[in-house]
């Protein structure tokens, strides 16, 4: 993951995404966004918005919305300084897989504190 920085904007690829960090008039110009998408503007969050590839609005709780190809995430870093994150490709979410049954009980008494010999103790 290498950091670049491209016309007053930085730019990171990661595994599926594309993250640029800037201000607003940089990332404005650059085309990455349009202005309603910024946070603060037009009912947005004042701190961070997501929108779907189409440039519709993701509502709280969206399953799944983060993995699709032209998802885009602005926040609010400080002042003027945003950080975008745009999904670039599908992102493939690791299957879970399933819980083995429960584990044997443990055999405690096996060597307790000595090997049980048949007849009594030696005196």
């Amino acid at each position: 993951m290498h950091e670049r920085v491209i016309g007053g904007l930085r730019f990171k690829a990661m595994p599926g995404y594309s993250c640029y960090s800037g201000s607003s008039a940089a990332l404005l110009g650059a085309g990455l966004l349009m202005p309603e998408q910024l946070p603060g503007v037009n009912g947005n969050p004042a701190t961070c918005a997501s929108f779907h590839a189409d440039g519709s609005r993701v509502r709280k709780g969206a399953p799944g919305a983060h993995l699709e190809p032209g998802y885009l995430k602005v926040q609010r870093m400080r002042g003027d300084s945003f950080l975008l994150k745009r999904c670039i490709a599908e992102i493939e979410v690791p299957i879970a897989q399933p819980k083995r049954g429960p584990k044997p009980a443990p055999r405690r008494f096996e060597h307790w504190p000595f090997p049980v010999v048949v007849g009594g103790i030696p005196s």
